[in-house]
C-alpha cells in the first residue's frame, strides 16, 4: 500500500493534504480523489475545481470538475 495525499484547488482557494490515505494503488486513489471531488462540490457554487493526487514524492493525477452555463 502507498500514501496518496489529496489536495483540493477550487481556483480561489488550495487546500493541501497533510495527512493522506493509504491505498492499494492509483487506480484505487483516482477513484478516491473523483469521489472526494463530488463530495466537495456537492453544495457549493464553483466555476472550476480540481484534485490533484500525489505522493511525498510528485504528483500523479488530477482530477477536474468544470461548469460551464450557457445561454440559448
Amino acid at each position: 500500500m502507498a500514501r496518496f495525499y489529496f489536495d483540493i484547488i477550487d481556483g480561489t482557494h488550495s487546500s493541501f493534504d497533510d495527512e493522506g490515505q493509504e491505498l492499494p494503488d492509483v487506480e484505487a486513489a483516482a477513484r478516491e480523489a473523483r469521489l472526494v471531488l463530488a463530495d466537495f462540490a456537492r453544495g457549493r457554487i464553483v466555476d472550476d475545481l480540481a484534485v490533484v493526487v500525489r505522493t511525498e514524492e510528485k504528483r500523479l493525477l488530477t482530477v477536474s470538475l468544470t461548469v460551464c452555463v450557457r445561454t440559448e
